[in-house]
């Protein structure tokens, strides 16, 4: 009985955390409401919190009329963390961003890297750990895939191949995610879609997409989801010019859509595409029913981010859409 209370100690004391990670402020009627913990559950849970350091008392400005009554707040300096984005170009391009609990940036800068990906990363973050004592989680994003034991088998940067990322990050004894770049795209692109795919078209042969799924990231049995490079006998052939492109997209869509029907795909593509031709071209083939919401978007770096803080901060979760139990 006393293990069983524990854990729902635990599972309200989370809930409360989580309800802060998206708000930011509140009082003790609203979280209450919003969590349906109990109010007294909640005063000795905020309590807890509040001595640990993750939430602050401020007044709440909602008060009407009398004294202010009590509001919280989540301390946005609890902890940082450490964003890494990976990019290729014609050169390897990384990104680094430290960030609060509000989202917040304390520090970024990117640079085209000539030498080595790995030393430029390891002396960047050794340089960034050594001056915030608060970097607390990394999170890193890759054009590439990654196994459940953090083997990345392929990667559009040849340096990161058959690299183990724990060889590469062990060293620093700071809890660290790495997760596919278009993955934590559709992450920080999903809001209230229940099924959601991003398809990312690059120029260059390297095409694939992020998939949500009833609100949870897919990845497949081996982490191979969504590499719809592959399609057609096409991986490691760059669209010739303009029109192989489109067809390249449409033949991808075409296959997303007939095996897993969902509500919207947003496309990125380094190719001028028009949103109403593809429509046109899926819609010669697929009932208009079937066919789901398409977006075109520019701004997939920006996704990114948003996924990467997500992902960061799912670390201290420990139960969330991002950081899950990878089988094989």
């Amino acid at each position: 009985m006393a293990a069983s209370s524990e854990k729902l100690k635990q599972v309200n004391k989370q809930s409360i955390k989580d309800y802060f990670y998206e708000v930011k402020f509140s009082n003790k009627n609203q979280l209450a409401q919003a969590t349906r913990i109990s109010k007294t559950t909640c005063t000795t849970l905020i309590k807890e919190l509040m001595e640990e350091g993750f939430l602050k008392q401020t007044e709440n400005n909602e008060s009407t009329g009398g004294r202010p009554s009590k509001g919280y707040e989540l301390n946005k300096d609890f902890y940082h963390v450490c964003l890494i984005m990976i990019q290729n170009g014609q050169l390897p391009k990384i990104q680094f961003e430290i960030k609060n609990l509000w989202g917040e940036s304390i520090e970024k800068y990117e640079e085209e890297v000539k030498g080595s990906c790995i030393e430029y990363l390891q002396k960047n973050l050794s340089k960034l750990i050594s001056e915030d004592a608060k970097i607390s989680y990394i999170a890193l994003s890759i054009p590439g895939v990654i196994n459940a034991k953090d083997d990345i088998l392929s990667c559009d940067i040849w340096e990161f191949e058959n690299k183990n990322v724990h060889d590469i990050l062990d060293q620093y004894e700071i809890p660290f995610i790495i997760e596919n770049d278009v993955n934590l795209a559709v992450v920080g692109y999903h809001t209230v879609e229940e099924s959601v795919v991003f398809l990312y078209q690059p120029g260059s042969m390297y095409s694939g997409c992020g998939i949500m799924l009833d609100g949870q990231l897919y990845r497949g049995s081996t982490l191979f989801a969504g590499e719809v490079g592959y399609l057609n006998g096409c991986a490691f052939v760059e669209p010739e010019d303009f029109d192989a492109a489109q067809m390249t997209i449409i033949e991808q869509l075409t296959a997303l859509i007939c095996v897993l029907n969902p509500q919207k795909i947003v496309i990125q593509s380094s190719y001028d595409l028009e949103k109403e031709k593809l429509i046109d071209a899926l819609e010669a083939n697929i009932q208009k029913i079937h066919i789901p919401e398409i977006e075109m978007t520019s701004d997939i770096e920006l996704y990114i981010s948003k996924g990467l803080m997500e992902a960061a901060v799912d670390l201290e979760r420990d139960h969330m859409k991002v950081k899950e139990i990878k089988k094989l």
